[in-house]
């Protein structure tokens, strides 16, 4: 009866240590899918990263070129009203000339007329 006895307990001890192998292979089975999913899972997060850092850098770009642009404008706006500035006092000395013409104009028409009489 030992002998049998002892015969079911190796067996079932034998039993116990291949269920648990069993139980092993289907963790490490678990555990390399969920390692993997976390791999794919890390790769698309990096693409991502990386995406966004290349988008980053354009809009970083873009924004130079922007402040560039503006800058560009300001100055151009500035040189705008210079012309207009100087074309405006231009204008003024044009009209106080002509005046001057005018009143030149009429002081030898008068003398003129004084000729005549």
């Amino acid at each position: 009866m030992r002998s049998i006895h002892s015969t079911l307990q190796g067996r079932i001890t034998w039993l116990a240590g291949l269920c648990l192998l069993g139980i092993a292979a289907t963790l490490i089975g678990l555990s390399l899918y969920q390692a993997r999913q976390a791999i794919d899972a890390l790769q698309r997060i990096t693409g991502a990263v990386n995406l966004i850092s290349d988008m980053n850098l354009q809009i970083a770009s873009a924004a130079e070129e922007q402040s560039s642009v503006a800058e560009e404008i300001g100055r151009n706006i500035g040189a705008i009203r210079d012309v207009t500035q100087a074309l405006s006092d231009q204008a003024e000395r044009s009209a106080h000339l002509s005046q001057q013409l005018n009143h030149s104009a009429e002081q030898q028409h008068r003398l003129a007329q004084q000729f005549k009489a």
